[in-house]
């Protein structure tokens, strides 16, 4: 079967989109499901958090929060 995934972007973007409508189609676990999707937004605020602070970001799992100095980070 193929899918299109006419997104117009590069060729991992056209994969990563394949791969989620054949998985909507089928109901199987895609490649990179949510909780993947989720540790990487939080990999992504914490370097933006250290490169406009320029002091080092940490998670805090049970509050979910990112922090920069021990406070949460506020864009």
């Amino acid at each position: 079967m193929v899918t299109s995934a006419a997104t117009g972007t590069d060729p991992m973007t056209s994969a990563h989109m394949r791969n989620w409508m054949e998985c909507v189609r089928s109901r199987q676990k895609p490649n990179a499901d949510v909780v993947a999707g989720y540790h990487h937004s939080i990999a992504t605020i914490m370097t933006n958090a250290a490169l406009r602070t320029g002091q080092q970001a940490t998670f805090d799992p049970n509050h979910q929060e990112v922090l920069v100095g021990g406070k949460p980070f506020l864009y």
